[in-house]
C-alpha cells in the first residue's frame, strides 16, 4: 500500500504531486531492474508504430500513475503507453507476480522513499521561496484543470531490451498552465560515481521553477544550478519570480557565461560553487546527439557553430532522450546543446527536462525556437517540429 499524499477533492497540492512524481519514479525502478536481471527478453515486443515496448514499461507506468492518482483523481495524465498496451502487460502472470513480489518485499522501503520525497521537496521549496521572495506557486491549492502530468515510464526501451542499461531513464513532468514547472529524470540502474537513493539502487535528478533549481534526490543541488543561481543573484539582487522563471528566455545559454565566454564567479557568495567550474569557454561546449542521427542538418549546424567558436566540433554520442537531457543538466563533459530539428521525440520525452532546464537558464524549444505546446492530446504528442 502506498503512502497516500492527499489533496482536497477540488484542488491539487502541487508540492504533494511533485513529491509523488519523484517517489513513484524511484519505486518504479524496482520492477524495471527485476524484470531485466531475470532475463525476460521474451517480454519485449513491437507496438503498432514499430517502437519497442517491454512489460517493464507497463509495470513502471502503473506504479507512477497509481501514485499520482493517490494525490488527485482529476489532473490530466498523459502516459507513453496506451491503455491497451498496459492491459497486455498486466495480463502476463509472471509480470504481475514480479510487481506483487516487489510490492510485498519492499513496502517499508516504499514508505521511506515517499517520506524522503515529501520532506526533501518541502525543504527545497521553503529554501527557494523565503519571506523575501514570495512564491509564485503559493498557496499550494491549484485547480486540477490547470495541470497536466507527462509520464515516460521507460525511456530508452530498445537499449533496455538489448541489456544496455546505461541510457535507460524514467521521466515524469508536471505542466502548469501549459508551462513545465517540475520534472524528474530517474536512472533505474544508477549512475556511475553517484550514490543510490536510500537502498533503491537508482539515481534521480529533479527540479524546475517550482523549486528554482535542479537537485540530486537524496543529495545536493546540481552544480549547473548552483552556478546559475549564484551568477543570477550577483547581477540582479532585486530578482523576483515574476522576472522570467516560468518563461526562461531563449537567449540564456545553459551554463551562464559573461560576454567574453568566461563563467562568472564571486568568492564569498556561495561556498558550494566551485571557483573553477567545469566549463570555461564556449569552445568547450559539446553537442549531444544519437550516433545514428548525427549527419545531415545536425552535422551542418554543429559545424556552423564550431566555425564561430561557439561549440566543440565533435559531438558526444548518447542514446535516449532522457539520458541526453540528464547530461545537459549535469554537464559533466561540457554538454550544452541537443540539436534535433526533426520528428522522433514526443512530449513525454522532453517535458521533464524542459521543466528542469528552465530553472537553470536553459530551455527546450522546437526547431523554430518556439516553446513546446503541452496541451496536445496523447495521439498528437509527437514533436513534429523537432
Amino acid at each position: 500500500m502506498r503512502e497516500r499524499m492527499c489533496s482536497s477533492a477540488e484542488q491539487v497540492d502541487l508540492l504533494a504531486l511533485a513529491a509523488s512524481a519523484l517517489a513513484s519514479s524511484i519505486v518504479a525502478s524496482r520492477p524495471i531492474r527485476k524484470l531485466a536481471l531475470e532475463g525476460r527478453e521474451q517480454f519485449s515486443r513491437k507496438k503498432l508504430d514499430g517502437t519497442i515496448i517491454t512489460d517493464a514499461d507497463g509495470s513502471s507506468q502503473r506504479i507512477i500513475i497509481g501514485a499520482l492518482r493517490d494525490v488527485s483523481k482529476d489532473v490530466r495524465i498523459v502516459g507513453e503507453e496506451s491503455l491497451d498496451e498496459m492491459e497486455r502487460s498486466v495480463r502476463r502472470d509472471d509480470n504481475a507476480k514480479v510487481e506483487a513480489d516487489v510490492a510485498a518485499a519492499d513496502e517499508c522501503e516504499r514508505l521511506e522513499i515517499f517520506k524522503m520525497a515529501q520532506d526533501e521537496l518541502q525543504r527545497r521549496f521553503a529554501a527557494a521561496w523565503d519571506a523575501s521572495s514570495p512564491s509564485a506557486f503559493a498557496p499550494h491549492a491549484i485547480d486540477p484543470a490547470r495541470i497536466a502530468v507527462f509520464v515516460d515510464p521507460l525511456d530508452g526501451t530498445s537499449c533496455y531490451a538489448k541489456g544496455d542499461f546505461g541510457c535507460v531513464t524514467t521521466l515524469v513532468a508536471i505542466i502548469l498552465d501549459n508551462v513545465p514547472c517540475f520534472g524528474v529524470i530517474c536512472k533505474p540502474f544508477g549512475q556511475e560515481d553517484e550514490p543510490a537513493i536510500l537502498n533503491s539502487g537508482c539515481y534521480a535528478v529533479y527540479g524546475g521553477t517550482l523549486l528554482k533549481g535542479a537537485y540530486v534526490a537524496g543529495g545536493d543541488e546540481c552544480q549547473r544550478s548552483k552556478i546559475y543561481r549564484h551568477t543570477r543573484t550577483r547581477f540582479n539582487a532585486n530578482y523576483t519570480p515574476d522576472d522570467d522563471d516560468t518563461q526562461t528566455t531563449k537567449q540564456q545559454i545553459l551554463h551562464t557565461t559573461t560576454e567574453t565566454g568566461d563563467t562568472t564567479t564571486e568568492e564569498d557568495d556561495d561556498d558550494d560553487v566551485d571557483d573553477d567550474p567545469p566549463i570555461l569557454s564556449r569552445q568547450n561546449n559539446r553537442a549531444i546527439i544519437s550516433r545514428s542521427r548525427a549527419g545531415g542538418v545536425v552535422r551542418k549546424c554543429i559545424d556552423a557553430l564550431a566555425d564561430r567558436n561557439l561549440l566543440h566540433r565533435e559531438p558526444i554520442h548518447v542514446s535516449g532522450a532522457g539520458y541526453k537531457t540528464l547530461r545537459l543538466i549535469t554537464g559533466t563533459d561540457g554538454e550544452t546543446l541537443w540539436f534535433f530539428p526533426k520528428q522522433g521525440t514526443s512530449l513525454w520525452d522532453v517535458a521533464a527536462a524542459d521543466a528542469i532546464l528552465r530553472s537553470i537558464g536553459g530551455c527546450l524549444s522546437d526547431k523554430n525556437g518556439n516553446d513546446i505546446d503541452y496541451s496536445k492530446s496523447r495521439q498528437n504528442a509527437e514533436n513534429v517540429e523537432g
